[in-house]
């Protein structure tokens, strides 16, 4: 009878604690998930945080590049398109404090622009060509220095 009684008590403790590592388990998961959306809203931004004039500046660099698109388009001499011969080396475009820089040996465009709290910002920028026009999409990658 006596071990019978030690027998239950090592079962219920048994699951007792089965039970609390489960709990805390749980738990641990609510708060990892709590602090990650947490982290997400705090600031009230979203997972772009490309701000109006982040947003000007790409629009006026998106324009300019299709300004020489069609004046290629116009001074060919068969009047097809050369689009792509824009993007077929190295440049940088310079617009007030933002500056456009593309390399072709990783095909990556970046946009480096300057915030007001005087915060370099350097974006990647995805481009596509729709029509004999350049399409300039900003990306969720980017990078943010003080220098």
């Amino acid at each position: 009878m006596h071990i019978k009684k030690e027998g239950t008590v090592l079962i219920s403790a048994i699951v007792i604690l089965s039970l609390m590592s489960l709990l805390g388990s749980f738990m641990y998961n609510m708060i990892r998930n709590n602090v990650e959306l947490c982290n997400l809203y705090s600031f009230d931004k979203d997972i772009y945080d490309i701000s109006k004039s982040e947003e000007e500046i790409l629009f006026n660099y998106m324009k300019n590049i299709n300004r020489e698109i069609k004046e290629n388009v116009k001074d060919s001499i068969d009047g097809e398109s050369n689009s792509i011969e824009l993007f077929s080396e190295d440049f940088e475009r310079k617009i007030d404090n933002s500056t456009l820089k593309y390399y072709k040996s990783n095909n990556k465009l970046f946009l480096i622009t300057k915030n007001l709290n005087n915060v370099i910002r350097t974006r990647e920028i995805i481009y596509n060509f729709e029509n004999d026009t350049a399409i300039l999409i900003p990306t969720y990658s980017f990078q943010d220095s003080n220098e």
